[in-house]
């Protein structure tokens, strides 16, 4: 019978107390800040013998509730939190750590969900280092490196060559079992749970290209179904996997660009927007590391974004996603005909906004993107050139001069 929300939401909130066991996550954090390979510097403070492995007790009993309680209370305000200490104390068991662990690879992985799944993808791809990936993991633990890396093209290399290869059929894996000594019915479950992940994610990989909900709602019940199969099987290590990455990819696709940016009706004025924003997404898909999701800190701003009428004001950190929020606004108002100015306050932005924005338009739009940032060299803006262009960026050395000439190129069309 499941638990109530109250009863796990109530043992969450004991499990991430500060000074749950000792304070046991922070020995833990305070351990990760000076160990190297295993080793502590000598003069260092002494820590338990058993921390590691209690730290991976912990953590992996955290992150199991935590799933539980998202999988019925999805909204709640726990697991934010929950999550990330369970992503801390697995990370802080495994991080320079000894290099002849043989699990390290799939603590990483988890400890990456945990993270990812608290809103904390920027420490869910560090955890994952290019390179490194490959040691110690699992086909299944691979894909799922892959897929948080944004490693697109990989995951689906490495989907394609699983899947298509006789050996992992059904019927291969029948016959090996009856005719190979050393194939035996662990071998077998291995093989055709591992299978049934990398089916659930090739159909997820299908949504992320097509953008349809039914694939990427397909690729959640294989997974599940999988998971269920593991559980029966008490094979512990897949479970883990097929539940983690069904978690995934429902938090992916919920934070998706196919899903979070707005379509507009078939018969609206601007319905140019449609296609603009179809290319556009394809365009972030294809990138070596692929943007396939708005972060929390974009969302609201991107649904906003594509009313021609709303005054929009964006204030973040840097690296907070500011850049996307602009791109979906030149986007916008471009399909409505206008023309856009993009004006920043320094050169070295500029030129920054310059590398980021110039591949864009001539891919989706079909005219250059020609920039006019002052910088030595450059010619003036003047009105003939601002009029030849559809979307530009500039650093204003002379305000004035730059407002001169979008009034009169025509207020109306920028």
């Amino acid at each position: 019978m499941p638990e109530p929300v109250t009863v796990l939401e109530s043992r969450i909130q004991q499990a991430i107390d500060p000074g749950f066991r000792d304070r046991l996550l922070d020995k833990g954090l305070a351990r990760g800040l000076i160990w190297r390979n295993g080793a502590l510097p000598p003069g260092s403070p002494s820590f338990p013998l058993t921390l590691t492995e209690d730290l991976l007790d912990f953590g992996h009993t955290v992150l199991a509730m935590s799933l539980r309680l998202r999988g019925v209370s999805p909204n709640s305000p726990h697991l934010k939190r929950a999550f990330l200490c369970a992503g801390e104390a697995i990370e802080s068991a495994v991080h320079q750590g000894g290099p002849g662990r043989p699990d390290s690879g799939f603590h990483r992985v988890t400890a990456a969900v945990a993270f990812h799944l608290a809103q904390y993808a920027a420490r869910a791809y560090s955890i994952l280092p290019d390179g490194t990936i490959e040691t110690n993991t699992s086909p299944s633990e691979l894909a799922l490196a892959r897929l948080m890396r944004r490693s697109l093209d990989e995951l689906h290399e490495q989907l394609s060559t699983w899947l298509q290869d006789e050996v992992h059929r059904d019927a291969a894996v029948a016959e090996r079992l009856q005719t190979d000594d050393d194939y035996d019915e662990y071998d077998a479950i291995d093989d055709i749970l591992t299978t049934s992940l990398m089916r659930g994610l090739a159909f997820f990989d299908h949504a992320l290209r097509t953008g349809t909900t039914a694939s990427a709602d397909r690729a959640k019940q294989l997974l599940l179904a999988g998971a269920a199969a593991a559980a029966d099987l008490h094979v512990i290590s897949h479970w883990w996997i097929l539940t983690l990455a069904s978690h995934l990819i429902d938090d992916l696709w919920d934070h998706s660009l196919h899903e979070r940016l707005p379509k507009l009706p078939p018969d609206h004025p601007d319905e140019r927007w449609n296609g603009l924003r179809r290319d556009y997404i394809h365009r972030l898909r294809r990138n070596r590391r692929a943007a396939i999701e708005l972060w929390p800190s974009q969302i609201t701003a991107a649904e906003r974004a594509i009313d021609p009428a709303d005054d929009l004001i964006i204030a973040l950190p840097t690296s907070a996603g500011k850049t996307r929020i602009a791109e979906l606004c030149i986007l916008r108002a471009l399909a409505s005909g206008k023309r856009v100015v993009y004006v920043t306050s320094l050169r070295a932005l500029s030129a920054q906004v310059e590398r980021d924005l110039s591949p864009i338009p001539s891919f989706l739009w079909g005219f250059p993107y020609l920039p006019c940032m002052d910088r030595p060299g450059s010619k003036p803006l003047t009105q003939t050139r601002y009029a030849r262009r559809r979307s530009s960026y500039r650093h204003p050395r002379n305000w004035t001069s730059l407002f001169e000439t979008i009034r009169r190129s025509s207020m109306t069309s920028v």
